[in-house]
């Protein structure tokens, strides 16, 4: 027998306490489970942990404008968007989601539906109806049913018609019917209580810093969420607008990289000078 390596002592040999020791903290309360946690909880014989239960989301769309995705456009009527946009925006959150049919600006008909989609959700998303129109029964309506208005209106843009209520132990969004409001309403705060009871530490995505790549006004007293597409430069990252930003151009949205928030103290946002960004897809 020929031996060309020198065995040492403890060679391949699996120490005890060398991965756990008595009394570490082996997963803190609050943490995100990944696959390896899994196999650490294996290891030390643990096959039921508590955990947050996602919430169960309700989307109900409303207005007597909308169409379903596959029904032929007639004059006056658009299809229903929302509910898709924001069933992928829930599924990426990590929660569960039953999108309701389309309900009519029928008064009593919508109380019904309200009533049903409550009874079967945690937290209730409501399309359109919150503004000011002769048939905008949304407000009315939660307010007949004991709805407690935690705020109604936000001096922002997109998205200023957007209502916060609770009802009993759940919550109620009446977001804005335009698409891209509904989008950044729900980043900015259907998101963050999503993530609040799944006991997430992160409510928002991503943040960076990113510098304007021109010159850009708006109404100063305002908050806006700017629809922006992002280059890097010689290490500095830059933002552009996706072009127009009204709260109906849905296209504006898909072709964002992230929303610039024009802070309400400033009137106008010099090129060069820095904002926050919020991302809304992985920096390619």
């Amino acid at each position: 027998i020929i031996i060309f390596k020198e065995c040492k002592k403890g060679d391949n040999i699996r120490l005890k306490g060398e991965d756990i020791k008595k009394d570490d903290i082996v997963l803190k309360k609050g943490k995100k489970i990944y696959p390896a946690d899994i196999g650490v909880m294996a290891t030390i014989g643990v096959s039921e942990v508590s955990v947050y239960a996602a919430p169960q989301i309700g989307i109900l769309p409303t207005g007597d404008e909308l169409v379903t995705i596959d029904s032929p456009l007639k004059e006056g009527k658009v299809r229903d968007s929302n509910s898709y946009s924001l069933s992928a925006q829930i599924i990426e959150s990590g929660a569960d989601f039953k999108v309701f049919d389309i309900v009519r600006d029928d008064k009593k008909l919508l109380a019904e539906k309200v009533r049903q989609a409550l009874s079967e959700s945690d937290i209730l998303l409501l399309t359109g109806g919150v503004s000011v129109g002769d048939y905008d029964y949304v407000k009315e309506i939660l307010d007949d049913i004991g709805a407690e208005f935690v705020f109604w209106r936000i001096n922002q843009r997109p998205g200023k018609p957007m209502a916060f209520l609770t009802f009993k132990n759940k919550y109620i969004f009446a977001l804005p019917g335009n698409p891209v409001s509904v989008m950044v309403c729900f980043e900015m705060y259907v998101r963050p209580l999503i993530k609040k009871i799944m006991g997430d530490p992160k409510l928002y995505k991503d943040k960076i810093q990113a510098k304007a790549s021109g010159d850009y006004k708006h109404r100063e007293g305002r908050t806006d969420f700017v629809r922006v597409k992002l280059k890097k430069t010689a290490g500095e990252v830059y933002f552009s607008p996706t072009g127009s930003q009204g709260s109906g151009i849905l296209m504006s949205m898909a072709e964002a990289e992230g929303l610039a928030i024009f802070p309400h103290d400033r009137q106008i946002i010099e090129e060069g000078s820095s904002v926050e960004v919020l991302l809304l897809k992985e920096p390619q």
